[in-house]
């Protein structure tokens, strides 16, 4: 798959579609297969054509919490943990084959980790920690599909993260600086970590597409914003809705869509919350594009796919929910029908006309209309001679 740039892109009409109590984290990039938490159970979940499938099985006895932060293909992943605290968690993979499989990171010096991305090949990224005592010391990792986990290397320091993985295992994330600023980080396959950063403060990505094009979010003297990063043009700040104040980036597919969400100013009344989806550079609001607007607000647009189908929360009704934006095929308009316009004939009606005129002609070609009427059943011999005798006499010969 390639970049699209964003002057190519043209926003459709969408549809929306409630999906309830499933709080969205991921979408698979080639469907519309949303990953993230059964609120209700407080359990990883996904939907699958409509249906929300739990994911509660338990690796061990004990009282069980997940969420899924990652979805690509038939692989799905996120954390796991026993009791209240939400803080000591265990990263997994999950397949309708394999069910809830742990994540081993104990080789780095603990077992608290986290995954945050996946890509089809089964190839997880996310992050761990040395121990209880040390969560400002976060290690990105990467396990391979065998489970082997490997640490990824610090722009200059710990706490590194790493939050996405493309298809060819180009990893973003973020890092901290030697001036102990943290920025947004780029793990390519080929090796190595590249900074990401361009202006503002601190920053961190989220998404990266399989272009290698990186979204994520940067605080500057203007307030937060959301940004998208090549390699060829650097960093691009992206703008929060007219009127509104900030902007972040969630979401991220290959044709360069991104959406996230946009706020107003603390001082702006409600709702401050906008669903953001960013095209040809400029910020649209979701809402001004869906066809079956009525009774929702979006707050926020957390996921995007291949097709522009788009995750996210909002309200519906007044009550809180989560919804799957469409995108809706475009319209083919029949062109008006022009009455002065003579219509073409069926290929029948040609192919009948034909043999009338064939068959006429024959027929003309078989009389002549002589003065005493046509001469019906003539060969060509027999007309040229009568003919003939005709002319001599009208000549006196």
């Amino acid at each position: 798959m390639f970049f699209v740039p964003w002057s190519s892109y043209a926003l459709p009409p969408y549809t929306l579609v409630d999906i309830g109590p499933i709080l969205p984290e991921a979408i698979d990039p080639d469907s519309r297969r949303v990953a993230g938490l059964a609120q209700l159970r407080n359990l990883a979940a996904f939907l699958d054509d409509e249906e929300i499938i739990v994911i509660d099985e338990r690796p061990d006895t004990g009282d069980l919490f997940s969420f899924a932060k990652g979805i690509c293909g038939r692989y799905i992943v996120g954390a796991f943990g026993r009791g209240d605290r939400l803080d000591l968690t265990q990263a997994f993979v999950w397949t309708r084959v394999s069910g809830l499989v742990p994540l081993d990171a104990a080789a780095l010096g603990g077992a608290i980790s986290q995954a945050t991305g996946v890509n089809c090949i089964g190839s997880v990224v996310g992050y761990g920690y040395p121990s209880e005592s040390r969560f400002d010391e976060s290690i990105a990792l990467r396990w391979d599909t065998e489970g082997n986990v490997v640490e990824l290397p610090a722009l200059f320091r710990l706490p590194t993260l790493a939050e996405d993985i493309n298809e060819a295992g180009d990893i973003t994330g973020s890092s901290v600086t030697e001036e102990r600023s943290t920025h947004c980080a780029l793990w390519p396959v080929e090796g190595g970590v590249v900074d990401c950063h361009g202006e503002g403060h601190l920053s961190a990505a989220t998404k990266v597409n399989n272009a290698r094009v990186v979204v994520g979010n940067v605080f500057t003297d203007a307030g937060n914003r959301g940004f998208l990063w090549t390699e060829t043009g650097g960093v691009q700040l992206l703008p929060p809705l007219p009127g509104d104040a900030d902007s972040s980036a969630t979401g991220l597919n290959d044709s360069g869509l991104v959406v996230g969400r946009s706020v107003a100013p603390r001082t702006a009344p409600p709702p401050r919350l906008h669903c953001g989806v960013w095209e040809n550079g400029q910020a649209v609001d979701l809402l001004s594009v869906v066809t079956n607007s009525a009774g929702w607000s979006l707050d926020n647009c957390i996921a995007v796919n291949n097709e522009g189908a788009i995750a996210g929360t909002g309200m519906h009704n007044g009550t809180g929910t989560s919804f799957l934006a469409i995108p809706l095929p475009p319209v083919v308009e029949e062109p008006p029908d022009d009455d002065d316009k003579p219509k073409p004939r069926p290929r029948h009606q040609i192919q009948k006309l034909i043999r009338l005129i064939r068959w006429l002609h024959k027929w003309h070609e078989r009389q002549n209309w002589g003065e005493d009427g046509p001469h019906i059943l003539e060969t060509k011999s027999e007309r040229w001679e009568r003919q003939v005798t005709e002319w001599k006499a009208r000549h006196g010969r």
